[in-house]
Order: structure tokens, then sequence, then C-alpha cells
């Protein structure tokens, strides 16, 4: 069995290894358009992926008669190595109708377009630390919706101001949610219920960026920086799933994003703490832009906004 497309990329850098019947694995795939090999078999070009990342497999056309190019899709099939007019071994899809591997939508991120795949790997890793099954089951809900996962995973937190690069917005969440984690450690009598709901709320406040962002952005009545009065929009399905099964998950949960959007965390204190921990995830990278365009200066507007104060000497020998 191929748990992951790591393993698919083991074994086709390791073809000397024989293996007598296809092994069989679960993955996210996009399926391209028919083309035809020297041999005058048609064929599709399928790309294969998952946390790990992708990896390129053919699917024999006449075996695939129910699946549709351009379509993302989850495809449970056999692979086996073939060896091309190169002498290189290629990955080929067999059908299967038992893979013997479920795989979640957290295992089956878009590897194929995240910019840092080991981003996803932290992510699936945060997710499964969870002890309360509500919240994995939640976040399962929100990454299933693959629009929104592949925005996710691949857009800048922001334009100028910080983590502006792409695959930047995940970068900065799991930065706030991996701190938030290591906070509540500190804490050990926080309930865990209320502990992993912070967890959550970190790791998806800026979701809200993603409507923003995307080709509908116009039609919300928020700028992008108050992109955190959508939160409970971007969210509600999984919130009203969330609320039929495990209702008190539910109440800590929606606590949580109330106290973290309107800045009253006195029943949510750790509502608070994300905040915090969202400023000093993007004062951290605005300094690194800062130095890099703006050494020596006291003053930057980092984005167009309100100046900041960032001395040149913060790492100066004399300051501990």
């Amino acid at each position: 069995m191929c748990k992951t497309v790591a393993d698919v990329k083991n074994l086709l850098e390791n073809p000397e290894f024989e293996i007598d019947v296809p092994v069989t694995g679960t993955f996210g795939a996009e399926i391209g358009k028919p083309r035809s090999g020297r041999n005058g078999v048609a064929y599709y070009p399928v790309d294969l992926w998952d946390y790990t990342g992708s990896v390129r497999a053919f699917a024999q056309k006449t075996e695939w008669k129910g699946i549709l190019p351009g379509l993302r899709s989850m495809l449970e099939c056999g692979i086996e190595l073939r060896r091309d007019r190169y002498g290189q071994a290629q990955a080929v899809l067999r059908p299967t109708r038992e893979t013997d591997n479920p795989r979640s939508s957290i295992e089956l991120l878009p590897g194929h377009v995240a910019p840092n795949v080991e981003d996803l790997e932290r992510l699936v890793d945060l997710a499964n630390s969870l002890c309360t099954p509500a919240y994995r089951e939640f976040l399962e809900n929100v990454f299933r919706d693959q629009s929104f996962t592949r925005h996710f995973v691949t857009l800048p937190a922001s334009k100028s101001c910080h983590h502006t690069d792409a695959g930047g917005l995940l970068a900065h969440s799991l930065e706030v949610a991996e701190a938030l984690k290591a906070a509540t450690r500190e804490l050990p009598s926080t309930p865990a219920l209320f502990g992993e709901a912070a967890v959550v709320v970190a790791l998806l406040h800026d979701a809200g960026k993603v409507l923003l962002r995307g080709p509908d952005g116009h039609r919300y009545p928020c700028r992008h920086h108050e992109h955190d009065k959508l939160l409970e929009f971007v969210l509600s399905a999984p919130l009203t799933q969330l609320k039929e099964t495990h209702k008190d998950a539910a109440a800590a949960l929606w606590g949580t994003i109330k106290a973290y959007q309107t800045g009253d965390a006195y029943n949510m204190p750790l509502a608070g703490v994300i905040r915090g921990l969202d400023g000093t995830s993007a004062q951290n990278s605005g300094i690194k832009t800062h130095r890099a365009l703006n050494s020596g200066y006291y003053w930057t507007t980092l984005g167009g906004r309100r100046p900041l104060w960032i001395p040149p000497a913060l790492d100066h020998p004399s300051v501990p």
C-alpha cells in the first residue's frame, strides 16, 4: 500500500524493488486532457497529491471511462511501475475498488499547488495533535471545501504588510496557532475544550481573507483589514455541523470567535492571546521587510497604514 505521495515517489526513485501486484492508495487527483502515446494508446495525465507533495502519473483511457478531465477529485487507485522508452520508471494507475486506506480532507491537502509542502505537514501535525475529536472533525469539514483550501494554502497573508509571499497566509496562520498551542502547554489547567477552541480559531483567524481575495470579494461590505468580520460567515457550514454533533465544543468555538472579533476576552481570555500573537507574527515579518528596504530608519509604514516604530539596533550586541 502507498499511504502517501511520498511513498509513491519512493517507489519511483527505487524501481529496483519489484512489486508483484499494483500497490493501492487514495489521493487527490487533477486529471488532464487525454493524450496519445507513441504506441497509439490514449491516456490521461494525472497529478496525484496529498499533504506530502505531488507526483505525475498516467491512466489508460480505456480503463478509466468514468473520470472527466479538468476535475479535482479524490481517486482510489492501484499503482504499478512501468518504464518508458528512456528506461525511467513511471506510475501507471489502475482502477481498484478496495484501497483499505481511507483518508481525511486534512491528509488530502493540495500539495500540487502549495508553495511550501512543509507547511502542509505542519498543518496535519497540528490537526492530529488536537485531543477533542469534534475539533478534528470540524477542521476536516473546513478543508473539505477544495476552493477554500486551495486559496488558504497559496495566498499571501497581505499584499505589502507581512508574509507577502505566496503561501504566506498559511505560514502566518500556523505561526499563530502553534504559538497559541505552546502557550496552553504552559497553562496545563486550561480546559482542553477552551484551549483547543483557541488553537482552531488561531489557525483560521484570517480565513475571511480568502473571501475578500476571491472573485466575489467586492460583494462583501467590509474592507480588507476588516476580514475578521467574515470569520463566522466563512465557517458557517462547519459550525452548523459542529453544533449538531457537539454543542459544548460549538459553543466554546463560537465564544472564542466572538471574543476575538470584539476584543472582549473576559469569558474567553485566550482570544486576547490570539490577537497578541497575530500582531507579533505580523510584526516579525514586517521587521524583515523593513530592514531589507529601510535599514537604519526608525519608522516605517508597512502596507501604507499607520507608522510603525522599529529601531534599527534591535539586534545590537548590547541588547540582551
